[in-house]
């Protein structure tokens, strides 16, 4: 059984730390099924809480358009009336009676690279229905660590299964779940819970992203240099949870002062790796690089499109997510009071990047 609670007070933290107890004040507990709560019209998987060993749902209402928003667990949590906690048992004995997706394409990436664009790309194209960051795929990527593969396995496939659940998805030719970077470090296994799916991975050249990337940490408080109590969380978001002895050698974790773009530039590398130990492992991954989806968008698409096996016919109507801003409304959207990268900032990173450990060229070109 499952206990509904109506959210009466809800709180967000930053996403790393969300916590079911700590961000909603609930009223009192209505029992229900397990399965009226995982299959049921409305309700949709949140978070993966591994101290616990349960799975958050959320009721946000069958009419809940969440392939509208920028982050899917924003309008989550936002919209959301009640919530149930189901015990990683039970979710198991229900989805793995549930088929896989028919048509699921996923959609991994650096992060700062054009992600939001092409989610908007995505659903513009007639049958596809794209949903952008479910929680859930976070948490399994950063509290799964160290967890039993076996059951990060079986809940990788849970959770992709339960994508066909959400509010529109069930109507769709070909879903598309747009991974957070943080699963970048989990393409194989996520290939494993579906191996019939496409699969992306979106990136852009090592200067750009870094600069974007300083973009975003602006906005929650990080400068050029990063803060002694910021930097192992911050390490862990833009690394997909590596443990700091990767930074052994490269970045002096203890300095007094730590310059941002030296944590950029050995995170751009470690997401590039990525890609290419996912393919060393045999996982299919079509690379598709953000500065060429800029600079020949017509040409690109069609190319993408031709691999997903989308109509290439209709990437003329997507053309129209180029000129939205595609966090718009959100606190990472852009800004014109952003700092940007000097060359001093992007003399440091080609200088990190040409360490023997990373020796990875700034301009990579992945191998498909």
């Amino acid at each position: 059984m499952a206990e509904r609670r109506e959210i009466l007070e809800r709180t967000w933290t930053r996403i790393v730390e969300f916590d079911v107890e700590r961000n909603f004040v609930c009223g009192p507990g209505q029992t229900l099924t397990v399965d009226s709560v995982v299959r049921g019209a409305g309700w949709t998987l949140f978070s993966f809480d591994f101290a616990r060993g349960n799975a958050v749902f959320l009721h946000v209402g069958a009419d809940c358009n969440l392939s509208s928003a920028p982050f899917a667990y924003m309008m989550q949590f936002e919209k959301a009336t009640h919530v149930a906690v189901v015990g990683f048992d039970e979710l198991l004995d229900v989805t793995e009676q549930l088929p896989d997706v028919p048509r699921l394409v996923q959609f991994f990436s650096t992060g700062h690279c054009g992600s939001t664009l092409v989610h908007n790309v995505f659903n513009r194209v007639p049958g596809v229905w794209c949903v952008s960051e479910p929680m859930a795929f976070n948490k399994l990527a950063l509290d799964g660590q160290g967890q039993d593969l076996a059951l990060l396995l079986r809940l990788a496939r849970a959770a992709l299964r339960l994508l066909a659940v959400f509010p529109g998805a069930g109507a769709a030719n070909c879903v598309v779940v747009k991974h957070f970077s943080q699963s970048s470090v989990q393409i194989k296994l996520l290939r494993d819970a579906q191996p019939r799916s496409k699969n992306l991975f979106l990136y852009r050249d090592g200067l750009s992203w870094a600069n974007s990337c300083f973009h975003f940490v602006q906005k929650y408080g990080t400068g050029a240099t990063v803060a002694r109590e910021e930097r192992s969380r911050l390490w862990r978001i833009l690394s997909g949870g590596l443990h700091e002895d990767a930074l052994q050698g490269l970045i002096n974790m203890d300095a007094e002062v730590l310059p941002f773009e030296d944590m950029a530039a050995v995170a751009w590398s470690v997401q590039i790796r990525f890609y290419l130990q996912a393919r060393a492992a045999g996982v299919l991954l079509y690379p598709l690089r953000y500065n060429e989806l800029l600079s020949d968008r017509m040409v690109t698409l069609r190319e993408m499109f031709a691999h997903l096996g989308l109509p290439e016919e209709s990437v003329g109507g997507t053309l129209s997510a180029y000129e939205v801003n595609a966090h718009e409304g959100t606190r990472s959207a852009r800004s014109a009071t952003d700092l940007h990268f000097s060359e001093e900032n992007y003399a440091r990173i080609r200088k990190l990047l040409a360490y023997p450990r990373i020796a990875l060229d700034p301009g990579i070109i992945l191998p498909d």
